[in-house]
């Protein structure tokens, strides 16, 4: 089949023009939706206890980083404290063998 070039360019423009419509139609149609998900949020009992126990763990765990922060810092002292004076001293381990040790 063999199209002429004005039967090739009104089908380009036909076509254009059909997906313009479908993308304004597209859009009016999320519009509408995103006004109904704007309402007041309803939340069910299961939602709140997931929430709930949600927030207990994160507690939970903040105050657990708290208690490793504390015990980082008094680890760290001890640590710091436990090499001193450390030094390198040359000796002779056999007197009548020359190397030096």
């Amino acid at each position: 089949m063999i199209f002429s070039a004005k039967t090739l360019s009104l089908l380009a423009l036909v076509s254009l023009g059909l997906s313009g419509l479908a993308l304004l139609l597209s859009a009016a149609g999320s519009r509408g939706r995103m006004r109904e998900a704007r309402g007041p949020i309803q939340l069910d009992e299961a939602l709140r206890g997931i929430l709930a126990g949600q927030a207990r763990q994160v507690q939970r765990l903040e105050a657990a980083v708290r208690t490793l922060a504390g015990t980082d810092r008094l680890q760290e002292g001890l640590i710091e404290a436990a090499v001193r004076h450390v030094g390198l001293l040359r000796y002779d381990a056999f007197v009548d063998v020359g190397g030096r040790q």
